[in-house]
């Protein structure tokens, strides 16, 4: 578990020197990463990496999930958090996108409309999360968590929800190589958070309570028949499937090239019916003559991922296990109970037998050219040109003999086919001149970069009423349009021009100091808002370099650097400032086809802003004796203009408009320890840990758009109040007389979210051609809702609850059932075994027997254990899962 950290950025006579910390096996070295001319988008720059910024390489990605991008990225960024995980789990078709880092910074209804997701880089190239994680892990090189003031403000108007770039693998020079990956993966669902009643408990527990399944006759029959199903085992499955990659590149010192295809032909979930994969092809060619060079990389991509579910894994949680499901002709039966039942129950393994579906097919075609000059003089000029064609295809069927139909006649329009089409098309492009030098102890530099985004989104769909079979799933069989879902389609463009001034200056490697400003013209901005300008600032000094420690031999760095910034996010819909009609096609007293009316749908404010976000850091970064390095950062961060609405007068015609106000502010600590335990020759023990302190607060809140928003509420959706966070957990209080329980008061802050400390911990062990890793992440502090026990003590006992149900204090009569009671909202700690590695390096004589170049063999656990302080169920809607990875990694 390799863990690598930026320390600082100095500037040397030549280029920016990088100090990074490395720990690789208990090895830990500072090193300066090769500078790549590679240009980002708005603005090009090369591989830097401010004091702030993250950085996570490809053997850390491998060491923690060789599967899964997304948990490999946050278990290294204790401050990525999302909203989704707990209940979606291990999803593969969900997949992942909508993130925070350092926190929440909108209303939570704002993230309904628009979800937060950071801006997504692909060597340089914008691309969006889906693509972002569908990325095979073997093509990462390095993950670039951007969160350094100065870092933000050079992607503008997209960066205020953080950054992540990738860089991808890239040939080196030498002969002909071919290179063979293979994973093979043993995937079965974690099912430890579910303790069921077993079918007498749940009868018993209906007896005691006074209700029944129906007849007395009926009763008992359940009671004789002796079923207990499982039905959480029903719906998962343990599976096995494997993915390749074969790689053919070379080159020399005027030409390098590589070739490439991956294929996933074998993705299945661990839930019936749900399935992903993916094949992938990639072209790459580079050549370089003399201080000119040129490249291009080209890959196509095609996912398909499926899905048959119909409902949950709590949907199957609370199926009472009393049921038989088999028709007893080798089939399921399509409701279950006796005869005689009151309640009939919807049997969930009847849908999959059916041909409902949910497909959705993913075409991506992405090219990438950059090139590099050097002028001589110090100066330099960098360019990119990037294209990016994605093609989405999504089919939804429900078959008519689905049970959601079981109340509708024969007759009536049942079954429905669903399609839906949306493209991506971008192009980007982006230059730079920068020019560096120095004199004597100064060494300087200055960059004058811009570069253009057109990008063009559509999206149709339409849906089809009435199938006669369920064999004859597709749209052509249907006899009617959807009357509850229109035809719908929109297209909307992106245009935005942007241009960067950086410039830096240090003295004596001691004293270090760097400006950026950068501008946005973008339609995706207000007509009276269409300029935005952003800023960055920082400064270091290298105390370790001063003379009063220089006689301190084991302090080997000490630097000390403060920054501050600006970048920005557009929250904003098109119709929220631009003048949006409606036509008038439902008006039952309009018969003129050829006249249909249109009326303005509100009124739009053109003067709307960008949310901005203020970024504010001071870090401390040092190094001991060889052997610890650490790294404290504090940061305090606004975030203004945030959507509100106001008030209008009666005379507009209108009641109110979108508009800007309210401030969210995220303080808080991050830390980063690496330190070597034991180091000698053929044996080396090294350990990590880290971990983000996060404190979110609504720092101004208008009145008018409190007051509309909390009342506009829809049920478990948390209210805003000044003072309190964002993530708040609301809760009405109640009082208990010993047989009665009655809410006392309105919902009042019973907790947050966030934790008080995330982070993670682990350690490496290196002997011989063996190497040990081991990871844990953790959380400690904070709140949840615990909505497990909330139906343990009102939940119906006809359906099948936690076992904490047969227990009486948990089983307490109600008036007046509130929606949160403050009981229910438990402090959250979590421990969970994150990965553990084993690998084999095969010596050059071993593999030569094997007529390779290289081979080695790592086996990786990953997410084997959990424990919690809150007994609640997690994966509600998809499990969470366990997996166990065998990697191959050969050279021939």
């Amino acid at each position: 578990m390799k863990q690598i950290y930026a320390l600082n950025v100095c500037r040397s006579a030549r280029c920016w020197l990088h100090l990074m910390l490395v720990v690789w096996c208990g090895v830990a070295a500072a090193k300066s990463p090769v500078r790549d001319s590679a240009a980002l988008r708005l603005p090009v720059q090369t591989d830097r990496v401010a004091a702030g910024d993250l950085v996570i390489t490809a053997s850390q990605i491998r060491a923690v999930d060789p599967v899964d991008l997304w948990k490999a990225i946050s278990f290294y960024d204790p401050s990525i958090s999302n909203s989704w995980e707990r209940e979606h789990g291990s999803d593969p078709v969900y997949g992942a996108g909508d993130m925070t880092v350092r926190g929440s910074k909108r209303w939570a209804r704002d993230e309904a409309v628009k979800p937060s997701r950071p801006l997504y880089i692909i060597d340089g190239a914008l691309v969006d999360a889906r693509k972002f994680f569908d990325t095979d892990i073997n093509d990462v090189r390095q993950i670039i968590i951007r969160k350094d003031p100065v870092s933000l403000a050079q992607y503008g108007i997209r960066s205020a929800d953080g950054v992540v770039e990738m860089k991808t693998q890239k040939p080196v020079k030498g002969p002909l190589k071919v290179r063979y990956m293979f994973d093979g993966i043993v995937e079965w669902a974690d099912l430890g958070s579910y303790d069921l009643m077993s079918a007498s408990e749940q009868l018993a527990l209906i007896e005691r309570e006074g209700l029944t399944t129906g007849s007395a006759a009926s009763m008992q029959q359940h009671k004789a028949s002796g079923k207990n199903v499982d039905w959480l085992n029903q719906l998962t499955r343990t599976v096995f499937r494997h993915r390749h990659k074969i790689t053919v590149d070379g080159g020399d010192d005027n030409v390098k090239y590589a070739l490439t295809g991956r294929i996933a032909p074998s993705g299945k979930g661990v839930v019936e019916g749900v399935e992903k994969e993916i094949l992938g092809l990639g072209a790459y060619i580079e050549y370089r003559y003399k201080s000119f060079r040129i490249s291009n990389d080209l890959t196509y991509d095609k996912t398909a991922k499926n899905s048959k579910l119909f409902g949950t894994l709590g949907d199957y949680a609370r199926t009472p296990r009393w049921l038989d499901p088999d028709n007893g002709h080798g089939g399921y039966l399509k409701t279950m109970g006796h005869e005689e039942d009151a309640v009939r129950f919807e049997n969930p393994l009847y849908e999959l037998t059916l041909g409902s579906h949910n497909e959705c097919r993913t075409y991506s075609i992405f090219d990438n050219v950059r090139l590099s000059l050097d002028l001589g003089a110090g100066f330099s000029v960098n360019g990119r040109f990037s294209f990016v064609r994605d093609l989405i295809r999504t089919d939804t069927y429900v078959s008519p003999a689905s049970v959601r139909y079981a109340s509708q006649t024969t007759d009536s329009y049942t079954g429905r086919y669903g399609i839906a089409r949306s493209s991506i098309q971008t192009y980007d492009g982006a230059v730079d001149l920068t020019y560096r030098g120095s004199r004597g102890r100064s060494s300087y530099g200055a960059s004058l970069q811009a570069g253009i985004f057109s990008g063009t989104y559509n999206m149709e769909s339409y849906a089809g009423v009435g199938i006669p079979s369920d064999k004859m799933g597709y749209i052509s069989f249907t006899k009617a349009y959807d009357p509850d879902t229109a035809p719908y389609a929109w297209r909307y463009y992106d245009r935005t021009v942007g241009g960067t001034l950086s410039a830096h200056y240090s003295y004596d490697e001691r004293y270090t100091v760097a400006g950026t400003a950068h501008l946005d013209r973008s339609s995706m901005l207000a007509p009276g808002e269409r300029t935005a300008l952003f800023y960055g600032v920082s400064a270091a000094w290298n105390i370790g370099r001063e003379r009063f420690l220089r006689r301190a031999d084991w302090i080997d760095r000490l630097t000390l650097s403060a920054a501050i910034g600006t970048s920005g996010a557009v929250d904003a819909l098109n119709s929220d400032y631009v003048v949006t009609y409606s036509s008038n096609i439902d008006n039952e007293y309009v018969y003129n086809y050829y006249l249909v009316g249109a009326s303005v749908n509100f009124m739009p404010n053109p003067d709307l802003k960008w949310r901005t976000l203020v970024s504010r850091s001071v870090a401390l970064q040092a190094e001991f004796a060889h052997a610890l390095r650490l790294r404290v950062e504090y940061y305090n961060n606004d975030s203004k203009d945030l959507m509100t609405v106001d008030r209008l007068p009666l005379a507009s015609g209108y009641r109110r408009n979108v508009s800007n106000g309210g401030r969210v502010r995220n303080s808080g600590l991050e830390y980063y320890l690496n330190a070597t335990l034991y180091s000698r020759p053929g044996l080396s023990v090294s350990a990590f840990t880290s971990g983000s302190h996060n404190r979110n607060r609504i720092g101004e809140l208008p009145g008018f758009f409190a007051a509309w928003y909390n009342e506009a509420l829809s049920e478990g959706e948390a209210p805003l109040s000044e003072g309190e966070s964002v993530n708040a957990i609301y809760a009405a209080e109640s009082s208990f007389d010993g047989t009665t329980e009655r809410a006392a008061g309105e919902a009042v802050a019973a907790g947050r979210a966030e934790p008080d400390l995330k982070g993670n911990f682990g350690v490496n062990v290196t002997w011989g051609k063996w190497h040990f890793g081991a990871a844990f992440d953790y959380r400690i502090g904070g709140q949840t809702f615990n909505r497990t026990l909330y139906d343990v003590q009102f939940g119906s006992p006809l359906y099948n609850l936690d076992r904490r149900a047969l227990n009486p204090k948990y089983r307490r009569a109600f008036d007046g059932e509130p929606v949160r009671l403050q009981r229910f909202v438990e402090r959250f700690d979590a421990l969970n075994f994150s990965a553990v590695q084993v690998g084999y390096v095969f010596g050059a004589k071993a593999a030569g027997k094997l007529y390779m170049r290289n081979l080695a063999l790592y086996l990786t656990g990953s997410n084997l254990f959990y424990c919690s302080g809150v007994d609640m169920q997690r994966g509600t809607v998809y499990p969470y899962t366990r997996t166990v990875t065998l990697s191959l990694r050969a050279t021939f």
